[in-house]
């Protein structure tokens, strides 16, 4: 069974244009090993909300850096333009050992580009 750490998770609003990839990088993890590890980020219209716009993966998206404690989340054009305004996500790593550590979560804020 997973059990949650308990730290509170670090909040990081994003501003994204719709039809441009985004990359959310963390290597803030002090060198924390985390080979072995699942992780996955979510993107809802509202917290609450039961629907997800997005998951993202290591299937789909999400690249962990194994001993150097990095993670790459990378959300394509196409999955951009689909985001809604103001929609909230947030960024769950699932250790070996079952801990889990809600390390980022946020708003995303849409912006029109200029050039089209």
């Amino acid at each position: 069974m997973a059990t949650a750490t308990g730290a509170e998770a670090t909040r990081v609003d994003l501003t994204l244009q719709p039809g441009a990839t985004l990359i959310l990088t963390i290597s803030d993890l002090d060198g924390v090993d985390i080979t072995g590890a699942t992780a996955k980020m979510q993107i809802r219209s509202l917290a609450r909300f039961p629907v997800e716009l997005l998951a993202l993966t290591e299937a789909s998206g999400i690249a962990l850096g194994g001993v150097a404690g990095t993670i790459v989340a990378t959300v394509t054009a196409a999955q951009t333009a689909a985001i809604v305004e103001n929609s909230r996500y947030d960024f769950l790593l699932t250790y070996q050992d079952g801990t889990v550590d809600k390390l980022r979560t946020g708003t995303l804020t849409r912006r029109r580009p200029v050039t089209v």
